[in-house]
Protein backbone atom coordinates (compact mmCIF):
# COMPACT_ATOMS: atom_id res chain seq x y z
CA UNK A 1 0.00 0.00 0.00
CA UNK A 2 2.70 2.33 0.99
CA UNK A 3 4.33 2.03 -2.61
CA UNK A 4 0.81 3.16 -4.04
CA UNK A 5 1.09 6.55 -2.05
CA UNK A 6 4.60 7.38 -3.32
CA UNK A 7 3.93 6.42 -6.65
CA UNK A 8 1.10 8.98 -6.43
CA UNK A 9 2.59 11.76 -4.68
CA UNK A 10 5.33 11.35 -6.93
CA UNK A 11 3.51 11.19 -10.27
CA UNK A 12 1.58 14.26 -8.77
CA UNK A 13 4.91 16.36 -8.27
CA UNK A 14 5.68 15.34 -11.97
CA UNK A 15 2.40 17.04 -13.19
CA UNK A 16 3.81 20.62 -11.88
CA UNK A 17 7.32 20.76 -10.23
CA UNK A 18 6.89 24.57 -9.60
CA UNK A 19 3.70 24.24 -7.58
CA UNK A 20 5.24 21.51 -5.27
CA UNK A 21 8.72 24.21 -4.83
CA UNK A 22 6.18 27.06 -3.76
CA UNK A 23 4.68 24.74 -1.89
CA UNK A 24 7.12 24.06 0.59
CA UNK A 25 9.49 27.28 -0.37
CA UNK A 26 7.20 30.31 -0.93
CA UNK A 27 9.14 32.18 -3.17
CA UNK A 28 11.67 29.39 -4.86
CA UNK A 29 11.81 28.60 -8.71
CA UNK A 30 12.22 25.25 -10.23
CA UNK A 31 15.15 24.84 -12.54
CA UNK A 32 14.83 21.51 -13.51
CA UNK A 33 15.29 17.65 -12.16
CA UNK A 34 18.50 16.46 -9.91
CA UNK A 35 18.76 12.63 -10.46
CA UNK A 36 17.60 10.92 -7.41
CA UNK A 37 19.73 7.93 -7.71
CA UNK A 38 22.43 8.06 -4.82
CA UNK A 39 25.27 5.67 -4.67
CA UNK A 40 27.79 5.03 -1.62
CA UNK A 41 30.36 2.43 -2.18
CA UNK A 42 28.27 -0.54 -3.91
CA UNK A 43 25.09 0.71 -1.97
CA UNK A 44 22.40 2.47 -4.32
CA UNK A 45 19.37 4.65 -2.17
CA UNK A 46 16.79 6.46 -3.94
CA UNK A 47 15.44 10.04 -2.59
CA UNK A 48 11.52 10.81 -3.48
CA UNK A 49 12.12 13.79 -4.91
CA UNK A 50 15.06 15.99 -5.90
CA UNK A 51 14.86 19.44 -7.31
CA UNK A 52 17.22 22.02 -8.85
CA UNK A 53 15.80 25.41 -7.58
CA UNK A 54 16.62 29.16 -7.29
CA UNK A 55 16.32 29.92 -3.60
CA UNK A 56 16.84 33.53 -2.79
CA UNK A 57 19.01 34.32 -5.59
CA UNK A 58 21.24 31.06 -4.60
CA UNK A 59 21.29 27.83 -6.82
CA UNK A 60 20.27 24.94 -4.15
CA UNK A 61 18.49 21.59 -4.48
CA UNK A 62 15.11 20.91 -2.72
CA UNK A 63 14.92 17.14 -1.03
CA UNK A 64 11.61 15.64 -0.34
CA UNK A 65 10.31 12.96 0.93
CA UNK A 66 6.98 11.41 1.18
CA UNK A 67 5.77 9.63 3.96
CA UNK A 68 2.54 7.46 5.15
CA UNK A 69 3.38 6.63 8.03
CA UNK A 70 6.21 7.37 10.48
CA UNK A 71 9.50 5.98 10.34
CA UNK A 72 11.54 5.57 13.35
CA UNK A 73 14.69 6.24 11.25
CA UNK A 74 13.15 9.59 8.79
CA UNK A 75 15.90 11.54 10.79
CA UNK A 76 18.97 9.68 9.83
CA UNK A 77 17.47 8.78 6.31
CA UNK A 78 16.52 12.44 5.49
CA UNK A 79 20.20 13.34 6.58
CA UNK A 80 22.20 10.70 4.59
CA UNK A 81 20.20 11.71 1.30
CA UNK A 82 20.87 15.53 2.18
CA UNK A 83 24.74 14.78 2.84
CA UNK A 84 25.05 13.09 0.40
CA UNK A 85 23.58 15.12 -2.33
CA UNK A 86 25.26 18.26 -1.03
CA UNK A 87 28.59 15.61 -1.49
CA UNK A 88 27.83 14.75 -5.00
CA UNK A 89 26.84 18.21 -6.54
CA UNK A 90 28.62 20.64 -4.64
CA UNK A 91 25.34 22.57 -3.77
CA UNK A 92 23.04 23.79 -0.63
CA UNK A 93 20.34 21.41 0.22
CA UNK A 94 17.33 21.91 1.74
CA UNK A 95 15.05 18.89 3.47
CA UNK A 96 11.35 18.61 3.89
CA UNK A 97 9.17 15.40 5.19
CA UNK A 98 5.84 15.17 3.56
CA UNK A 99 3.02 12.85 5.88
CA UNK A 100 0.54 12.38 3.97
CA UNK A 101 -2.31 11.08 6.34
CA UNK A 102 -2.53 11.42 10.68
CA UNK A 103 -0.12 9.23 12.59
CA UNK A 104 1.84 9.27 15.80
CA UNK A 105 5.43 9.06 16.97
CA UNK A 106 6.63 11.41 13.88
CA UNK A 107 10.36 12.09 14.30
CA UNK A 108 10.85 15.26 14.92
CA UNK A 109 13.87 17.87 13.86
CA UNK A 110 16.66 17.87 13.94
CA UNK A 111 18.70 14.84 13.78
CA UNK A 112 21.54 14.76 15.86
CA UNK A 113 24.28 11.86 15.61
CA UNK A 114 25.68 11.44 19.46
CA UNK A 115 28.68 10.55 20.67
CA UNK A 116 29.46 8.08 23.66
CA UNK A 117 30.41 10.89 25.75
CA UNK A 118 26.92 12.72 25.06
CA UNK A 119 28.55 14.97 22.37
CA UNK A 120 27.31 15.42 19.10
CA UNK A 121 29.35 14.96 15.41
CA UNK A 122 26.87 15.87 13.38
CA UNK A 123 23.02 17.37 13.57
CA UNK A 124 20.69 18.16 11.13
CA UNK A 125 17.95 20.47 10.45
CA UNK A 126 15.19 19.71 8.58
CA UNK A 127 11.21 20.36 7.78
CA UNK A 128 8.23 18.23 8.47
CA UNK A 129 4.65 19.43 6.70
CA UNK A 130 1.28 17.54 7.89
CA UNK A 131 -1.37 17.42 5.32
CA UNK A 132 -3.81 16.96 7.60
CA UNK A 133 -3.08 20.19 9.80
CA UNK A 134 -3.45 22.27 6.29
CA UNK A 135 -6.91 23.54 5.22
CA UNK A 136 -8.37 22.54 1.45
CA UNK A 137 -7.84 26.55 1.09
CA UNK A 138 -3.81 26.70 1.37
CA UNK A 139 -3.81 24.49 -1.82
CA UNK A 140 -6.30 27.24 -3.86
CA UNK A 141 -3.90 29.65 -3.54
CA UNK A 142 -2.26 30.70 -7.09
CA UNK A 143 0.54 29.09 -8.22
CA UNK A 144 -0.61 25.39 -6.42
CA UNK A 145 -3.65 24.31 -8.62
CA UNK A 146 -1.05 21.46 -9.24
CA UNK A 147 -1.28 20.66 -6.52
CA UNK A 148 -5.35 20.92 -5.73
CA UNK A 149 -6.01 16.59 -5.89
CA UNK A 150 -4.02 16.35 -2.24
CA UNK A 151 -7.06 18.20 -0.84
CA UNK A 152 -9.19 14.99 0.05
CA UNK A 153 -6.03 14.58 2.43
CA UNK A 154 -6.13 17.74 4.26
CA UNK A 155 -8.25 18.84 7.67
CA UNK A 156 -11.83 17.93 7.09
CA UNK A 157 -10.84 16.92 3.85
CA UNK A 158 -12.43 13.73 3.00
CA UNK A 159 -16.07 14.93 2.20
CA UNK A 160 -17.87 15.01 -1.01
CA UNK A 161 -18.38 18.66 -1.00
CA UNK A 162 -14.60 18.76 -1.25
CA UNK A 163 -14.07 16.71 -3.91
CA UNK A 164 -16.58 18.50 -5.68
CA UNK A 165 -14.58 21.77 -5.16
CA UNK A 166 -11.74 20.67 -6.37
CA UNK A 167 -13.36 18.94 -9.74
CA UNK A 168 -14.98 23.00 -10.21
CA UNK A 169 -11.44 24.50 -9.34
CA UNK A 170 -9.71 22.34 -12.11
CA UNK A 171 -12.22 22.98 -14.29
CA UNK A 172 -11.89 26.48 -13.60
CA UNK A 173 -8.03 26.70 -14.66
CA UNK A 174 -8.59 23.92 -17.27
CA UNK A 175 -6.54 20.83 -15.45
CA UNK A 176 -9.31 17.77 -16.07
CA UNK A 177 -5.94 16.40 -16.53
CA UNK A 178 -5.70 15.89 -13.14
CA UNK A 179 -8.87 14.15 -12.65
CA UNK A 180 -7.65 10.46 -11.86
CA UNK A 181 -5.00 11.77 -8.69
CA UNK A 182 -8.16 13.57 -7.50
CA UNK A 183 -9.80 10.28 -7.55
CA UNK A 184 -6.88 8.07 -6.49
CA UNK A 185 -6.39 10.30 -3.26
CA UNK A 186 -9.91 10.83 -2.57
CA UNK A 187 -10.62 6.22 -3.16
CA UNK A 188 -7.48 6.01 -0.66
CA UNK A 189 -9.05 8.12 2.61
CA UNK A 190 -12.81 8.03 1.62
CA UNK A 191 -13.71 4.96 4.16
CA UNK A 192 -17.85 5.10 4.74
CA UNK A 193 -18.89 2.84 1.92
CA UNK A 194 -21.86 5.85 0.63
CA UNK A 195 -18.55 7.90 -0.13
CA UNK A 196 -16.90 5.50 -1.81
CA UNK A 197 -19.89 4.62 -4.11
CA UNK A 198 -20.90 8.26 -4.72
CA UNK A 199 -17.27 8.80 -5.55
CA UNK A 200 -17.42 5.99 -7.91
CA UNK A 201 -20.45 7.67 -9.52
CA UNK A 202 -19.06 10.92 -9.48
CA UNK A 203 -15.91 10.18 -11.76
CA UNK A 204 -18.30 7.81 -14.16
CA UNK A 205 -19.98 10.63 -15.26
CA UNK A 206 -16.23 12.00 -16.08
CA UNK A 207 -14.94 9.02 -17.62
CA UNK A 208 -13.90 10.36 -21.12
CA UNK A 209 -11.99 13.01 -20.00
CA UNK A 210 -10.29 10.21 -17.45
CA UNK A 211 -9.27 7.97 -20.13
CA UNK A 212 -7.96 10.74 -22.20
CA UNK A 213 -5.76 11.97 -19.22
CA UNK A 214 -1.90 11.35 -19.17
CA UNK A 215 -2.40 10.75 -15.50
CA UNK A 216 -4.70 8.07 -16.20
CA UNK A 217 -2.60 6.53 -19.07
CA UNK A 218 0.73 6.48 -16.59
CA UNK A 219 -1.53 4.90 -14.02
CA UNK A 220 -2.37 2.09 -16.71
CA UNK A 221 1.44 1.73 -17.76
CA UNK A 222 2.78 1.46 -14.18
CA UNK A 223 -0.40 -1.12 -13.39
CA UNK A 224 0.61 -2.99 -16.27
CA UNK A 225 4.20 -2.68 -15.31
CA UNK A 226 4.04 -3.65 -11.86
CA UNK A 227 0.10 -4.44 -11.21
CA UNK A 228 0.52 -1.58 -9.14
CA UNK A 229 -0.67 -3.15 -5.75
CA UNK A 230 -3.45 -4.99 -7.50
CA UNK A 231 -5.12 -1.85 -9.09
CA UNK A 232 -4.42 0.59 -6.32
CA UNK A 233 -5.56 -1.38 -3.84
CA UNK A 234 -9.09 -1.54 -4.78
CA UNK A 235 -9.64 1.87 -4.74
CA UNK A 236 -8.76 2.43 -8.30
CA UNK A 237 -10.68 -0.68 -8.97
CA UNK A 238 -13.82 1.38 -8.54
CA UNK A 239 -14.59 3.34 -12.05
CA UNK A 240 -11.30 4.65 -13.07
CA UNK A 241 -10.53 1.03 -14.02
CA UNK A 242 -12.81 0.09 -16.83
CA UNK A 243 -10.32 -0.68 -18.91
CA UNK A 244 -8.83 -3.28 -16.52
CA UNK A 245 -11.97 -4.69 -15.92
CA UNK A 246 -12.50 -5.55 -20.01
CA UNK A 247 -9.16 -6.46 -20.04
CA UNK A 248 -9.59 -8.97 -17.28
CA UNK A 249 -12.70 -10.48 -18.82
CA UNK A 250 -10.55 -11.83 -21.99
CA UNK A 251 -9.20 -14.48 -19.98
CA UNK A 252 -5.47 -13.68 -20.46
CA UNK A 253 -2.68 -14.37 -17.85
CA UNK A 254 -3.44 -12.20 -14.71
CA UNK A 255 -6.35 -10.53 -16.45
CA UNK A 256 -4.86 -7.06 -15.25
CA UNK A 257 -1.13 -7.30 -16.33
CA UNK A 258 -1.99 -8.76 -20.56
CA UNK A 259 -5.40 -7.39 -20.55
CA UNK A 260 -4.01 -3.97 -20.12
CA UNK A 261 -1.41 -4.59 -22.57
CA UNK A 262 -3.94 -5.39 -25.25
CA UNK A 263 -6.65 -3.04 -24.23
CA UNK A 264 -4.47 -0.02 -23.19
CA UNK A 265 -2.03 -0.21 -25.39
CA UNK A 266 -3.08 2.30 -27.96
CA UNK A 267 -3.89 4.47 -25.27
CA UNK A 268 -0.68 4.04 -23.13
CA UNK A 269 1.26 5.17 -26.76
CA UNK A 270 -0.72 7.83 -27.07
CA UNK A 271 0.15 8.84 -23.40
CA UNK A 272 3.93 8.48 -24.05
CA UNK A 273 3.61 10.64 -26.82
CA UNK A 274 1.53 12.75 -25.13
CA UNK A 275 4.79 12.72 -22.01
CA UNK A 276 7.18 13.44 -24.31
CA UNK A 277 5.65 16.71 -25.38
CA UNK A 278 4.81 17.95 -22.29
CA UNK A 279 8.37 16.95 -21.34
CA UNK A 280 9.43 19.43 -23.68
CA UNK A 281 7.12 21.87 -22.71
CA UNK A 282 8.53 21.56 -18.98
CA UNK A 283 12.13 21.91 -20.39
CA UNK A 284 11.46 25.33 -22.53
CA UNK A 285 9.45 26.83 -19.66
CA UNK A 286 12.44 26.16 -17.05
CA UNK A 287 14.98 27.38 -19.90
CA UNK A 288 12.84 30.18 -20.32
CA UNK A 289 12.37 31.00 -16.48
CA UNK A 290 15.83 30.76 -16.08
CA UNK A 291 17.23 32.97 -18.69
CA UNK A 292 14.28 35.30 -17.73
CA UNK A 293 16.43 35.88 -14.32
CA UNK A 294 19.84 35.42 -15.47
CA UNK A 295 20.12 37.25 -19.17
CA UNK A 296 16.67 38.48 -19.91
CA UNK A 297 17.81 40.55 -22.97
CA UNK A 298 18.31 36.93 -24.97
CA UNK A 299 14.72 35.73 -23.58
CA UNK A 300 13.30 36.31 -27.53
CA UNK A 301 16.20 34.68 -28.97
CA UNK A 302 16.17 31.61 -26.78
CA UNK A 303 12.69 31.31 -27.50
CA UNK A 304 13.25 31.48 -31.59
CA UNK A 305 15.80 29.06 -30.97
CA UNK A 306 14.06 25.97 -28.66
CA UNK A 307 11.11 25.96 -30.16
CA UNK A 308 13.38 24.15 -32.93
CA UNK A 309 14.60 21.32 -30.24
CA UNK A 310 12.27 18.52 -29.95
CA UNK A 311 14.85 16.71 -27.56
CA UNK A 312 14.01 16.93 -23.99
CA UNK A 313 17.59 15.98 -22.55
CA UNK A 314 19.18 18.24 -25.40
CA UNK A 315 17.34 21.26 -24.07
CA UNK A 316 18.41 19.81 -20.13
CA UNK A 317 21.93 20.16 -20.96
CA UNK A 318 21.63 23.98 -22.64
CA UNK A 319 20.30 24.21 -18.96
CA UNK A 320 23.08 23.24 -17.46
CA UNK A 321 25.55 25.01 -19.94
CA UNK A 322 24.23 28.07 -18.81
CA UNK A 323 24.79 27.51 -15.75
CA UNK A 324 28.37 28.18 -15.96
CA UNK A 325 28.24 31.17 -17.75
CA UNK A 326 28.87 34.46 -16.64
CA UNK A 327 27.23 37.14 -19.20
CA UNK A 328 25.53 37.62 -22.46
CA UNK A 329 27.96 37.42 -24.87
CA UNK A 330 28.89 33.54 -23.53
CA UNK A 331 24.79 32.90 -22.77
CA UNK A 332 23.67 33.73 -26.45
CA UNK A 333 26.82 31.80 -27.90
CA UNK A 334 25.84 28.79 -25.65
CA UNK A 335 22.02 29.02 -26.76
CA UNK A 336 23.14 29.47 -30.72
CA UNK A 337 25.51 26.34 -30.39
CA UNK A 338 22.86 24.23 -28.65
CA UNK A 339 20.67 25.53 -32.08
CA UNK A 340 23.56 24.26 -34.68
CA UNK A 341 24.05 21.12 -32.99
CA UNK A 342 20.38 20.27 -33.24
CA UNK A 343 19.88 21.05 -36.10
Amino acid sequence: MAKVWDHLMKLLAKTNPQHMVSFVLPGAVFLGEVPRELQVHSQEIQADILYNILWQDQETILHIEFQRRHDEDMGRRAWKYNALTDILYKLPVCSFVIYLVKDHSIVQPPYQRKLSDGGVSHIFFFKNIYLWELSAEALKQPGLEGLLPLAPLTKNGAQQAVVEEVITDLQAVHREDLFPLVYAFAALVFTRLEDRQWLQRRFEMLHDILEESWAYQEMFQKATEKGLEKGLEKGLQQGIQQGIQQGMQQGLQQGLQQGLQQGMQQGLQQGRDEERQRELEYQRQTLTSYVELRFPALVSLLKTQIEYIDDPEALQRLLINLFHVQDDTEAKSTITSAFEEHE
